[in-house]
């Protein structure tokens, strides 16, 4: 996951970028520790997600930081763009 600051019109901005994938629990405690306004991804994680698929830590009322939270832009590209990379990864990999 990258992260870049910016600024512009005098406010400052942290922007970080991922693979397009529902953040898993580690990921996001960091987002929220950080104080991130606004996470946007495409594909859910139905194994590890923590946003919105096991876990709604990013809207849960319980903390002190809650974000804005905008799912599935662009779901089906993510989902095949993980995909085809795990299928070639495997496909080095295997004997």
């Amino acid at each position: 996951m990258g992260q870049v600051s910016v600024s512009v019109n005098g406010r400052s901005y942290r922007l970080v970028c991922g693979d397009g994938e529902e953040p898993r629990l580690r990921e996001l405690a960091a987002i929220v520790n950080a104080r991130v306004e606004r996470l946007v991804f495409g594909a859910h994680d139905e194994r590890f997600g923590a946003v919105e698929t096991l876990f709604k830590i990013g809207s849960d009322e319980r903390l002190n930081h809650r974000l804005e939270i905008t799912s599935g832009v662009l779901a089906e590209n993510c989902r095949r763009l993980l995909q085809d990379f795990f299928r070639a990864r495997r496909t080095r990999s295997a004997p």
